[in-house]
Protein backbone atom coordinates (compact mmCIF):
# COMPACT_ATOMS: atom_id res chain seq x y z
CA UNK A 1 0.00 0.00 0.00
CA UNK A 2 1.08 3.65 -0.33
CA UNK A 3 1.50 5.06 2.83
CA UNK A 4 1.73 8.59 1.89
CA UNK A 5 -0.64 11.67 2.00
CA UNK A 6 -3.11 9.84 4.10
CA UNK A 7 -4.50 10.54 7.04
CA UNK A 8 -6.10 8.29 10.22
CA UNK A 9 -8.31 8.71 12.76
CA UNK A 10 -10.37 6.39 14.84
CA UNK A 11 -13.74 6.83 16.11
CA UNK A 12 -15.02 4.39 18.49
CA UNK A 13 -19.05 4.26 17.99
CA UNK A 14 -21.35 2.25 21.24
CA UNK A 15 -24.68 1.30 19.97
CA UNK A 16 -28.04 -0.54 20.73
CA UNK A 17 -28.90 -2.99 17.80
CA UNK A 18 -31.92 -0.37 16.98
CA UNK A 19 -29.19 2.24 17.02
CA UNK A 20 -27.66 -0.20 13.81
CA UNK A 21 -29.47 2.07 10.78
CA UNK A 22 -28.25 5.22 12.91
CA UNK A 23 -24.44 4.38 12.80
CA UNK A 24 -24.93 3.34 9.12
CA UNK A 25 -26.23 6.77 8.56
CA UNK A 26 -23.62 8.51 10.32
CA UNK A 27 -21.19 6.89 8.45
CA UNK A 28 -22.34 7.07 5.16
CA UNK A 29 -23.27 11.00 5.34
CA UNK A 30 -19.57 11.66 7.32
CA UNK A 31 -17.93 10.00 4.27
CA UNK A 32 -19.81 12.01 2.09
CA UNK A 33 -18.76 15.58 3.55
CA UNK A 34 -15.19 14.46 4.42
CA UNK A 35 -14.86 14.17 0.71
CA UNK A 36 -16.19 17.34 -0.16
CA UNK A 37 -13.03 18.96 2.26
CA UNK A 38 -10.73 20.82 -0.01
CA UNK A 39 -7.76 18.91 -0.92
CA UNK A 40 -9.15 15.06 -0.14
CA UNK A 41 -9.14 12.72 -2.76
CA UNK A 42 -10.44 9.88 -1.20
CA UNK A 43 -12.13 8.71 1.80
CA UNK A 44 -12.70 5.27 3.45
CA UNK A 45 -13.14 3.62 6.70
CA UNK A 46 -12.03 0.20 8.06
CA UNK A 47 -12.21 -2.25 11.17
CA UNK A 48 -8.32 -2.25 10.81
CA UNK A 49 -5.33 -1.44 9.42
CA UNK A 50 -1.93 -2.89 8.77
CA UNK A 51 0.77 -3.49 11.79
CA UNK A 52 -2.22 -2.77 14.36
CA UNK A 53 -3.06 -6.22 14.91
CA UNK A 54 -4.99 -8.53 13.39
CA UNK A 55 -8.14 -10.88 13.52
CA UNK A 56 -7.63 -14.54 11.71
CA UNK A 57 -10.79 -16.46 11.64
CA UNK A 58 -11.09 -20.01 10.23
CA UNK A 59 -12.83 -20.08 7.10
CA UNK A 60 -14.83 -23.02 4.91
CA UNK A 61 -13.79 -23.18 1.25
CA UNK A 62 -17.05 -24.14 -0.62
CA UNK A 63 -17.01 -27.18 -3.20
CA UNK A 64 -13.45 -27.80 -1.42
CA UNK A 65 -12.73 -31.57 0.38
CA UNK A 66 -13.51 -30.94 4.44
CA UNK A 67 -9.53 -30.50 6.07
CA UNK A 68 -8.33 -32.94 8.94
CA UNK A 69 -9.89 -31.91 12.13
CA UNK A 70 -7.55 -28.77 13.28
CA UNK A 71 -5.93 -27.96 10.26
CA UNK A 72 -9.31 -25.15 9.04
CA UNK A 73 -7.92 -22.60 6.71
CA UNK A 74 -8.19 -19.27 7.90
CA UNK A 75 -6.73 -15.94 6.72
CA UNK A 76 -6.34 -12.80 7.97
CA UNK A 77 -9.73 -10.56 7.66
CA UNK A 78 -10.19 -6.84 6.97
CA UNK A 79 -13.83 -4.62 6.68
CA UNK A 80 -13.43 -2.47 4.59
CA UNK A 81 -15.65 0.27 2.79
CA UNK A 82 -15.51 0.73 -1.47
CA UNK A 83 -12.91 3.25 -1.28
CA UNK A 84 -10.40 1.43 0.57
CA UNK A 85 -8.61 0.16 -1.90
CA UNK A 86 -8.04 3.37 -3.73
CA UNK A 87 -7.93 5.44 -0.48
CA UNK A 88 -4.69 3.01 0.80
CA UNK A 89 -3.32 2.77 -3.00
CA UNK A 90 -3.79 -1.28 -3.11
CA UNK A 91 -3.89 -2.84 -6.68
CA UNK A 92 -6.53 -4.57 -7.98
CA UNK A 93 -4.66 -7.56 -10.02
CA UNK A 94 -8.11 -8.95 -11.46
CA UNK A 95 -11.95 -8.80 -11.10
CA UNK A 96 -13.22 -5.86 -9.25
CA UNK A 97 -13.38 -4.00 -6.34
CA UNK A 98 -16.22 -3.13 -3.96
CA UNK A 99 -18.49 -0.28 -5.16
CA UNK A 100 -21.34 1.78 -3.79
CA UNK A 101 -23.67 -0.94 -5.48
CA UNK A 102 -22.66 -3.57 -3.05
CA UNK A 103 -25.20 -2.83 -0.48
CA UNK A 104 -26.83 -4.91 2.28
CA UNK A 105 -29.52 -5.68 0.02
CA UNK A 106 -27.31 -7.43 -2.32
CA UNK A 107 -25.39 -10.51 -3.11
CA UNK A 108 -22.68 -10.81 -0.30
CA UNK A 109 -19.31 -10.02 -1.77
CA UNK A 110 -15.34 -10.70 -0.84
CA UNK A 111 -12.03 -9.84 -2.55
CA UNK A 112 -8.84 -11.63 -1.51
CA UNK A 113 -5.34 -11.38 -2.10
CA UNK A 114 -2.79 -12.84 -4.50
CA UNK A 115 -1.53 -15.46 -1.38
CA UNK A 116 -4.85 -16.38 -0.44
CA UNK A 117 -5.57 -17.14 -4.69
CA UNK A 118 -2.65 -18.88 -4.63
CA UNK A 119 -3.08 -21.53 -1.35
CA UNK A 120 -6.39 -22.22 -1.76
CA UNK A 121 -7.36 -21.66 -5.29
CA UNK A 122 -3.44 -22.73 -7.25
CA UNK A 123 -4.69 -24.20 -9.96
CA UNK A 124 -8.15 -22.41 -11.01
CA UNK A 125 -9.18 -18.96 -11.23
CA UNK A 126 -10.78 -17.98 -7.70
CA UNK A 127 -13.20 -15.38 -8.99
CA UNK A 128 -16.80 -16.38 -8.78
CA UNK A 129 -15.89 -19.15 -6.11
CA UNK A 130 -17.50 -18.65 -2.71
CA UNK A 131 -16.37 -19.22 0.60
CA UNK A 132 -17.39 -18.16 4.41
CA UNK A 133 -16.30 -17.69 7.65
CA UNK A 134 -16.29 -21.40 10.03
CA UNK A 135 -19.07 -20.28 12.48
CA UNK A 136 -22.64 -21.16 13.03
CA UNK A 137 -24.94 -19.38 10.86
CA UNK A 138 -22.11 -17.44 8.49
CA UNK A 139 -23.10 -16.57 4.98
CA UNK A 140 -21.57 -17.53 2.11
CA UNK A 141 -19.77 -14.94 -0.16
CA UNK A 142 -18.57 -14.52 -3.68
CA UNK A 143 -14.77 -13.54 -4.30
CA UNK A 144 -15.10 -10.85 -7.02
CA UNK A 145 -11.49 -9.93 -7.53
CA UNK A 146 -8.04 -10.37 -6.01
CA UNK A 147 -5.84 -7.59 -4.90
CA UNK A 148 -1.92 -6.99 -3.64
CA UNK A 149 -0.95 -8.47 -1.01
CA UNK A 150 -0.47 -6.37 1.84
CA UNK A 151 2.60 -6.73 5.22
CA UNK A 152 1.04 -6.28 7.75
CA UNK A 153 3.51 -7.31 10.65
CA UNK A 154 6.72 -5.92 9.62
CA UNK A 155 8.33 -4.25 6.36
CA UNK A 156 11.82 -6.32 7.66
CA UNK A 157 12.81 -9.92 6.73
CA UNK A 158 10.46 -12.01 4.83
CA UNK A 159 7.15 -11.74 3.99
CA UNK A 160 4.88 -13.42 6.53
CA UNK A 161 2.27 -14.87 3.25
CA UNK A 162 -0.71 -15.25 5.33
CA UNK A 163 -3.81 -15.40 3.29
CA UNK A 164 -5.93 -11.92 3.46
CA UNK A 165 -9.60 -11.54 2.51
CA UNK A 166 -11.65 -8.46 2.98
CA UNK A 167 -15.86 -8.00 3.44
CA UNK A 168 -17.26 -4.75 2.37
CA UNK A 169 -18.02 -2.97 5.37
CA UNK A 170 -21.42 -1.45 3.37
CA UNK A 171 -22.87 -4.90 3.65
CA UNK A 172 -22.59 -5.60 7.08
CA UNK A 173 -25.78 -6.10 8.49
CA UNK A 174 -25.32 -3.40 11.95
CA UNK A 175 -28.77 -3.11 12.91
CA UNK A 176 -29.22 -6.84 13.48
CA UNK A 177 -26.36 -7.36 15.93
CA UNK A 178 -27.65 -7.52 19.66
CA UNK A 179 -25.19 -4.64 20.68
CA UNK A 180 -21.81 -4.29 19.24
CA UNK A 181 -18.84 -1.63 20.17
CA UNK A 182 -16.69 -0.36 16.87
CA UNK A 183 -13.89 1.09 16.97
CA UNK A 184 -13.59 2.73 12.89
CA UNK A 185 -10.86 4.05 11.28
CA UNK A 186 -11.13 6.72 9.00
CA UNK A 187 -8.73 7.35 6.44
CA UNK A 188 -8.25 10.05 3.79
CA UNK A 189 -5.87 10.12 1.09
CA UNK A 190 -4.84 13.94 0.61
CA UNK A 191 -3.52 15.90 -2.46
CA UNK A 192 -1.89 18.17 0.31
CA UNK A 193 0.37 17.36 3.61
CA UNK A 194 -1.65 15.38 5.65
CA UNK A 195 -2.22 16.72 9.44
CA UNK A 196 -3.05 20.00 7.96
CA UNK A 197 -7.05 18.64 7.22
CA UNK A 198 -6.97 17.06 10.49
CA UNK A 199 -8.87 20.14 11.61
CA UNK A 200 -11.11 20.23 9.00
CA UNK A 201 -11.99 16.54 8.54
CA UNK A 202 -12.71 16.83 12.38
CA UNK A 203 -14.94 19.87 11.97
CA UNK A 204 -17.17 17.54 9.73
CA UNK A 205 -17.15 14.69 12.96
CA UNK A 206 -18.83 17.25 15.57
CA UNK A 207 -21.36 18.86 12.61
CA UNK A 208 -22.92 15.22 12.72
CA UNK A 209 -22.39 14.30 16.53
CA UNK A 210 -20.49 17.24 18.66
CA UNK A 211 -20.15 14.15 21.36
CA UNK A 212 -18.28 11.77 18.83
CA UNK A 213 -14.65 11.01 20.66
CA UNK A 214 -12.23 11.20 17.25
CA UNK A 215 -8.65 9.96 18.44
CA UNK A 216 -5.63 8.35 17.26
CA UNK A 217 -4.99 11.10 14.99
CA UNK A 218 -1.99 10.43 12.60
CA UNK A 219 -0.47 9.67 9.60
CA UNK A 220 0.20 6.26 7.90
Amino acid sequence: FDPQNVLAMQISINARADDGPRVDNFLSELKQRVQQVPGVKSVSVSNGLPFEGANFPPIVLEGKPAPPPGQDPSGLLYIVSSYYFKTMGIDLVRGRLFSTEDRKDTPLVALIDEVFARQFFPDEDPIGKRFKLNTPDADSREIIGVVRHVEHSSLEGKTTNTPEFYFNFDQLPLATLPRYVRRVNLLVRTTVEPLSLAGSVRNQIAALDKDQAVFNVRTM
